[in-house]
This record gives C-alpha cells, structure tokens and sequence, in this order.
C-alpha cells in the first residue's frame, strides 16, 4: 500500500490536526479539574496526557473505519476491562505495598503515592509516583485512600520542585 502525505508549508493550518490537538487539550483539563491540586508534577501530567490520549481510541471514531469497531481493536491491543482500566482516577493518592520478604520487620511496609497507570504487562500491577522521591516506581498491590491536605501540600512542592505552575493549556 503506497501512502500518500501532503506536507503542508509552514504557517499554514490542517483542521483536522489542529481539531484533534483540540480535543486531547480538553480531555486532559478535564481529567485535571477532577483533582484537587492546583499544580501537577510533571511525571503525572504526562501521564494524564497520554492516558487520556489512548482513551480517545477506546470509542468508535465518528466518521472513521467503522461505525462499530474502535482504533483499540483495529490495533489488536488487549479488550478494555472497565473493571481495572476505568476504575482508580489518575493522581489519586494510595499506599504501595512494598515487597518484603521479612513481613514482621519495624521497616516502612507502604509508600505514599499518586496512580499513575496500570502496568501493561500479563501479570499486572501499577505504577505510581512515589511522593517522597518525586519519581516512578511499581507495586503490584496498592489501596486508595482518602488524599489529605498534607498530600496536597506535598504534591504542590513537587511540583514547585519541577518547575510547573498552575496547569494553562494554550494552542
């Protein structure tokens, strides 16, 4: 199959490209208006950012290849599972359970955490981000608890610590 592009010269606009840029950019202030952060950390708004781009794959397309199937299926990636995929709000905070083999130790048995998204592999698991790093890291087991204004405090210094500022999407 030979793929036709036309290149369109610099300062000219595409719609559909500039509509669809639109429409993440809306997906994404929306996920981010559910939280009650006023500043993101950088490592969870790009999360947010692609989830909610993958997510725009999970419906069919309006005037797209098919009025019934999704890009997802027409890619061959794994059936959505509404119970796991769509259940736990990105920048949700939960305890990580670390994995330890002496379980009757006085060491930190749990991390403080934001979710960030399900790993994609067959065994499961999440990925979080761990406040007190400021970085990501695995757990295959976690619980959501109720986020604190202690955790909003720290998740605005990590932000401050990245450099973000209130969230503002332009163009």
């Amino acid at each position: 199959m030979d793929a036709k592009f036309n290149y369109t010269p610099q300062g000219e606009h595409v719609p559909a490209a500039e509509r669809n840029n639109r429409t993440i950019a809306d997906c994404i202030r929306v996920a981010v208006h559910y939280l009650p952060y006023r500043n993101i950390p950088h490592l969870l708004l790009k999360h947010i950012a692609v989830s909610e781009t993958e997510k725009l794959n999970w419906f069919p397309a309006e005037g797209g290849l098919s009025d019934t199937f999704t890009p997802h299926q027409f890619l061959e990636l794994p059936p959505i599972d509404w119970n796991k995929d769509a259940t736990i709000l990105q920048g949700s905070y939960c305890q990580a359970f670390t994995e330890r083999t002496i379980k009757n130790d006085l060491k930190q048995h749990t991390l403080d955490t934001l979710f960030l998204t399900l790993m994609k592999n067959k065994q499961g698991g999440y990925v979080m981000l761990n406040l007190a790093t400021n970085k990501e890291i695995t757990s295959t087991r976690i619980t959501q608890v109720p986020i604190t204004n202690l955790v909003i405090r720290t998740v605005k210094e990590l932000a401050a610590q990245d450099g973000m500022t209130p969230l503002k999407i332009e163009n």
